[in-house]
């Protein structure tokens, strides 16, 4: 037998009571009172102009206390509202995220499974979903998935969640936000110490996730705007907005246009080996007339200013040909 549940829209509108009155009329089985951001006395409202005989069919997700004032069906259990209030007497609901919140509530009297993934695709976000840790690992490893952050549930099938955050943190820095059954302050300092960037208890809002979710990629944002400003091999920065570069935190001297250029060019391509000519006419902006010695002796100043702060070589000369970074 098919029964009709529905899920009240977040906010109030003109003539919602008669709408719900006239899907009661219609047979609707289960109206789920959804209003989040709602006063008690706001609800009341919507409550008093719907009949009274339909409120064992009503189940509150907010202010609990009116399911016992006005003796509705149900309350649906939530970040906001995890207790009963007391002397209630109706269904308990809740919304779950993962087939393990399933397991774990299951003693309740029903439950929506209301997935990340789906809630996540209806904010515009390009999703891909993997059902267990070994899917995921999977789903990371191939050549043509470029992901801009990862959900992680640590409640997984096959290879648990945090061998998959280890597993992500070996090859890089993509944002990681884990979901969490643990919420003691122990067990969410080795969350954030294994390397998640972020994590969230259950049980959770999907507002919270999507606030956090877009938190995390405004930070990536930013840092890929700031990466897009500097170059770096080994402990050799080149910041192109401050005109300075530095090594292990130590600034080197003086440094001039040319020797700035060299730098600029040798870091942008750390593995390739450039002909005086190549670097000559990136660094002076004009054509190379055969003339080495000016950039011999501009080099010859780079490595002894390098010196001056690292015994480690950085420009490496390559006979008959050029210069590259050493390895």
């Amino acid at each position: 037998m098919k029964k009709l549940i529905v899920i009240t829209s977040p906010r109030f509108f003109q003539g919602e009571d008669t709408v719900l009155s006239h899907l009661f009329d219609e047979g609707m089985q289960r109206l789920h009172l959804r209003k989040p951001d709602s006063e008690a006395n706001e609800l009341r409202k919507l409550l008093d102009r719907i009949p009274a005989i339909y409120y064992p069919k009503i189940v509150l997700h907010d202010c609990f206390g009116l399911a016992v004032e006005y003796g509705l069906g149900g309350v649906h259990l939530n970040r906001r509202n995890n207790q009963t209030p007391d002397g209630f007497t109706g269904t308990i609901s809740r919304s779950c995220h993962s087939i393990g919140e399933l397991e774990q509530f299951g003693e309740l009297d029903y439950l929506f499974l209301s997935p990340i993934f789906q809630s996540i695709s209806k904010e515009g976000y390009s999703c891909e979903q993997a059902f267990s840790g070994t899917e995921a690992k999977l789903l990371l490893n191939m050549q043509d998935h470029d992901y801009a952050l990862v959900l992680l549930d640590l409640m997984l099938p096959g290879i648990p969640g945090e061998a998959v955050l280890e597993e992500i943190r070996k090859k890089g820095n993509l944002p990681v936000i884990v979901l969490t059954a643990k919420d003691s302050l122990d067990e969410k300092v080795e969350v954030l110490t294994s390397g998640a960037d972020d994590y969230i208890t259950k049980p959770f809002e999907i507002r919270e996730v999507l606030a956090r979710v877009q938190v995390q990629l405004r930070h990536k944002e930013e840092k890929e705007a700031e990466e897009q400003h500097t170059l770096s091999f080994k402990d050799m920065v080149l910041n192109r907005n401050t005109f300075q570069v530095e090594i292990a935190g130590k600034i080197l001297p003086k440094i001039t246009k040319q020797e700035f250029a060299i730098l600029e060019l040798l870091l942008r391509n750390p593995k390739q080996v450039f002909s005086k000519e190549d670097i000559f006419e990136y660094a002076w902006d004009e054509p190379y007339m055969g003339e080495t010695k000016t950039l011999d002796v501009h080099i010859s100043n780079i490595r002894k200013k390098i010196k001056q702060v690292t015994s480690e070589e950085y420009i490496e000369t390559v006979w008959g040909i050029g210069y590259r970074l050493h390895a």
